[in-house]
Parts: C-alpha cells; sequence; structure tokens
C-alpha cells in the first residue's frame, strides 16, 4: 500500500493560508484551509487533547491508515513541539474561520500540554516518553506553547481562562 502523510507541524501555517483566502477573496484557498484543519482534527488530535506526529493515508483510496512519527517517541505519543502547533494553529484557524469546534482543539491541546508539564512550565521532548528520557527538553515547543496560549487567551469568552492561559503564558 503506497503510503501519503499528513503532519501535525502544517497547523502552525495553515493560518497563512486563511489570511490568504481572507486578503484575496479566494474561496479555493479558504476551501483548502478549511479541509486541511479538519483533517488534522479529525485525524491527529485525540479526545484528551494529545496530538499525533503524522497521520498516514493510503494514496489509491484515501483512508486514514494510522498515527506515525519520526520525531515523537512513538506514533502513539505526545511529541510536545507537535502539541504545541496544534495549539497555536487550531486557535489561528478559530480566528479566521470562527468554527467554534477549531477553539475547543485548541483549548483542548492547551489543557493537555499545561496538565501535562512541569511546574516551570518547560515540556519535556515528548510526554510520553519514558521517565530518564524527559529530562531531554524542548524550549521551542514551550515558546511555541506561550504564544498559542497568549492568542488563546484572547480569542476565549471565559476571562478567567482566558486569564489563566495569559499568566501561564508568561511563566
Amino acid at each position: 500500500v503506497a503510503e501519503n502523510s499528513l503532519f501535525i507541524d502544517i497547523m502552525m501555517n495553515v493560518g497563512i493560508i486563511f489570511y490568504a483566502a481572507h486578503e484575496t477573496g479566494d474561496r479555493t484557498l479558504r476551501e483548502v484551509a478549511m479541509r486541511h484543519t479538519l483533517t488534522t482534527q479529525r485525524v491527529l488530535v485525540r479526545g484528551d487533547g494529545s496530538t499525533a506526529h503524522e497521520g498516514l493515508f493510503d494514496t489509491e483510496s484515501g483512508e486514514f491508515l494510522r498515527q506515525s512519527t519520526h520525531q515523537g517517541y512513538r506514533g502513539d505519543s505526545c511529541w510536545s513541539r507537535g502539541l504545541a502547533w496544534a495549539l497555536y494553529g487550531f486557535s489561528s484557524c478559530y480566528e479566521f474561520s470562527r468554527n467554534p469546534h477549531f477553539l475547543q482543539t485548541s483549548e483542548a491541546c492547551a489543557d493537555y500540554f499545561i496538565t501535562h508539564s512541569p511546574d516551570n512550565g518547560v515540556p519535556p521532548w515528548d510526554f510520553n516518553a519514558p521517565a530518564d528520557s524527559r529530562s531531554q527538553v524542548d524550549t521551542s515547543a514551550g515558546a511555541i506553547a506561550a504564544a498559542g496560549l497568549l492568542r488563546l487567551a484572547r480569542l476565549i469568552q471565559d476571562p478567567v481562562k482566558g486569564h489563566f492561559y495569559w499568566s501561564t503564558a508568561i511563566h
């Protein structure tokens, strides 16, 4: 079976496609951005707000095959940088589309990121890696998540949760 991949990394940039669609009035670009975001949401974001790094599809049928990774601990783990990209990306997609499901997804990713990060706020490279390797931190994931939390803080309706996201980002 020939496979094609969808990476969570793209969520960091899909807002650019929404922006271009908005600025040019190009409905095709908006559809591409929506389709990508909806597919990513469906196959890479798990019910607990964690994410997979990569989704593999059958190139013939388009059928989703499995979650995988090239940079996380394993296909069913949660690579922290990918999760940070999802947190940021879904809030950006909400900002352009006003699709409430994108905001909910960003919040779920934020909540997972926050509850699984150590007290100092700097996440391990993979949240599900063995304990002895979780001491390897990913400061890029922390910075990306902070940017996503700042965006999310101004988009959500609940001022208490918004302040929590803002203060967590500052920390």
